[in-house]
Parts: C-alpha cells; structure tokens; sequence
C-alpha cells in the first residue's frame, strides 16, 4: 500500500484499507505492507496479515516473470501502470534491436527480449535497478548474451552513442518525472525535448521511437507538443503510430486531469 500525498499519508485510515483488502473475496491476500515516504527512517510497517521475502519477492505481469523488492524499490516496487504499453513492445520486437533509457529493472527490456528482439540494452543510472535488469531477464530464461545492462546516466549515454553513431531499431525513452511540481515545468520541457531529441538520433530509418512521461503536470497536448518540437530538433521527420494512457485500473476524475499522468507516444521515425 503507497499513499501519494501528504493528505492521503495523513488522514487516510491505513488500518481500515488493509482490513478491507484482506477481508474482500476477489483475490487472495496474505498481507498489506504499507510503504511511507523513501527518506522516512522507518521505510514501512505490516499493517494486516504475515509477510515474508519483501526484498525478493517473485511475480507475474501478463505471464512475464518479475522479481521486486518492495521494501527498498520506488514507488510499490514495479511499475504496473504500463503493462500495456510493455505488451505493445513485445508484440512489435521480433528481429529488432531495441534500446531502453531509463529502463529502472527491465520491464520493456524483458518485453522485448521474449518478442523476439536480437539484442536489447538497459540503461539506467541505478546499480541497483541494473542487476535487477539482469536478473528479470535471466529468470525469464533468455540468452543472457542477448542483452546489454548499463549503469550510467541517460543523457550521458545517449550523447556518446550519438558521437559514435550507434543505432537501434526500437529506442524508448521512459524518464523518471521530470516536473514533481508547477514551478519545475519550464525545466522539465527542456529535459523532455533535449534526452527524446538525443534519442531521435539514435533510431534507424523506418525505427521506432516511444517517448513516455508519468508527470502530472505534463498535460496530454503539451507531452504532444514537446514530441514534436524534440523530432524538429534531430531533424528527424516521424508519424504517429499510438498514443495510450494508464490502463483502466487506474482511473482519474474529469475534474482533475493531472491524474491523467501518464503518457506513451510510439511513433515510427520516416527515412529522410
């Protein structure tokens, strides 16, 4: 259970939710484990039921195995919100090299690799979220030389594989928020432009580029607009293939469309 806000972290009744959870006959429950804020000392407490193996914890997205460790990961430990979106990059993967910026612990990576990709690199700054890319892709039993885990910054890695001029067939570009809050907007759409830009360059004649962003403050038409101005920076010509959302398990009201936060634009760079 991750509580976002600090009203929701405040006057929310943990206890309440937890029982309701292991009460319900939906799904089986065997605990609620409540996780409050990263840099709380105390990083979170069993509020219902018995939990065991928090820091190794194996399951299951779409048949696709996965290893969490909820106590010390982001967030509930896995991105859920673009199982998707995943789904969609194993469904176009067989025979293309697909390149994952941002790729935290290999979600689209592991994707890929099961589509039929013939080489797949991770790239995130984390040690810890690298060698949870390798292990995902190991459990899941592909070639282990098929694919190519790097810890270093992004923008980094993308301005050096520019001077090389390294190319991939499928590039995604799934950074973390880049505007938490009104004030970072203006910064955040130069980052946003600068690192899909970057990453433009990098995708064949004919590839594919998938640009995603999880801010809320990021609306719909500007995450839109910011795609487009990245594509006229690389002087690179691109149609739109798919735009999607967060699934349906994560709802939003009308009358609060940054709850609307998550966004995936896959588009098919046009050969010059």
């Amino acid at each position: 259970l991750k509580l976002d806000g600090t009203a929701a972290e405040t006057f929310w009744n943990k206890e309440q939710i937890a029982n309701y959870f292991m009460e319900q006959n939906v799904i089986p429950v065997k605990c609620v484990y409540y996780k409050r804020k990263n840099n709380e000392e105390q990083k979170g407490v069993i509020l219902a039921g018995e939990c065991d193996n928090l820091t190794d914890l194996e399951f299951l997205e779409n048949g696709v195995k996965f290893r969490t460790n909820i106590i010390d990961a982001a967030k509930t430990g896995f991105f859920l919100d673009q199982r998707e979106n995943r789904n969609f990059i194993r469904s176009i993967s067989k025979e293309k090299t697909l390149l994952n910026l941002f790729g935290y612990t290999g979600g689209f990576s592991v994707y890929a690799g099961l589509g039929g990709a013939t080489k797949v690199t991770t790239v995130d700054i984390a040690p810890h979220a690298i060698k949870a890319s390798e292990i995902n892709w190991d459990i899941n039993l592909l070639a282990s030389e098929m694919h190519e885990a790097i810890c270093v910054d992004a923008f980094d890695f993308v301005k050096e594989a520019n001077e090389q001029k390294k190319v991939w067939d499928i590039v995604i570009a799934d950074p973390p928020s880049f505007a938490p809050n009104q004030k970072s907007i203006e910064t955040a759409k130069e980052a946003y432009i600068k690192i899909f830009a970057d990453s433009l360059r990098l995708v064949k004649d004919g590839g594919y580029f998938a640009a995603s962003s999880c801010s809320g403050h990021i609306s719909y038409e500007l995450f839109l607009d910011l795609v487009q101005e990245a594509l006229s920076a690389s002087k690179r010509r691109g149609k739109v293939l798919l735009v999607k959302g967060q699934p349906e398990d994560h709802p939003y009201p009308l009358a609060l469309p940054e709850m609307r936060y998550l966004k995936f634009v896959f588009l098919q760079v046009i050969k010059d």
